[in-house]
């Protein structure tokens, strides 16, 4: 699309589209009750095979701020409060799901995606006592 600046309603005109009414999305605010600091396993929507140790940083109505434990502030994730890829603490040794554990180095996400491969093989056994 070259018309810049963007503008939606000369877009819509021109493509001959329809705007999706704003009364088909959820705008209720559920009291979800998730605070800045609760840890939680989350999937990391950049690979979706992997469920990760999180915490939530930050909150905004609907939407929550995933921190993964270990990774740069730049790979955190915007997930709404009922999304199906949040899972409470001990889901994945509940459910025999391979959780991974914060990253213990920072580096490039090349370098965490390949230890965070190479610990496949490992079962998350739960904090040791």
């Amino acid at each position: 699309y070259s018309n810049l600046p963007f503008r939606w309603f000369e877009y819509l005109k021109e493509s001959k589209s329809l705007a999706a009414p704003v009364n088909l999305f959820n705008k209720e605010v559920p009291n979800h009750r998730f605070c800045p600091g609760m840890k939680l396993e989350a999937v990391d929507l950049m690979e979706p095979r992997l469920v990760c140790v999180a915490t939530v940083t930050r909150i905004v109505h609907r939407l929550l701020r995933i921190h993964f434990d270990g990774w740069e502030d730049e790979y955190d994730q915007w997930v709404d409060c009922e999304s199906p890829d949040l899972y409470p603490v001990g889901w994945c040794q509940l459910t025999g799901y391979q959780l991974q554990p914060p990253a213990v180095t920072a580096g490039s996400r090349e370098l965490q995606s390949a230890s965070k491969q190479r610990k496949k093989s490992q079962q998350y056994k739960g904090q040791k006592k």
